[in-house]
């Protein structure tokens, strides 16, 4: 797929679009497995509590950079938090097209976290 790099692309602030200030790493696990595909990943993140309803949609969004191969269905773990934290990607975007802001956005539904928790 065209724009994406090496896997371990996304690892570091410079592949980041510049208005993208990272506030979280994740590994990325593919098919339900534990074991990362990608680790260290420097992203944004943010909760999109509005967006719960009844009939499901997605809990968080996440912006990573544009050569990242994340892939709807794919797990990332936050381990910044106390046992870490499992978000499952519900649909992957690009959005920004051919602007200094080309990004992807990740919309995200989040694992139960590990208890007692303050963050996420």
């Amino acid at each position: 797929m065209p724009g994406f790099s090496t896997p371990t692309a996304g690892t570091d602030a410079i592949s980041l679009p510049a208005d993208i200030a990272p506030n979280a790493t994740c590994d990325v696990c593919r098919g339900g497995s534990t074991n990362p595909t990608i680790s260290g990943v420097l992203f944004f993140l943010t909760g999109a509590y509005e967006n719960i309803k009844p009939t499901g949609t997605y809990t968080h969004v996440a912006l990573f950079a544009l050569g990242m191969d994340i892939r709807d269905s794919d797990d990332i773990y936050v381990p910044q938090y106390a046992g870490g934290t499992k978000f499952t990607i519900a649909h992957i975007q690009r959005i920004s097209r051919q602007t200094p802001a080309d990004r992807l956005i990740a919309y995200l539904n989040r694992g139960t976290p590990p208890w007692p928790t303050n963050e996420l």
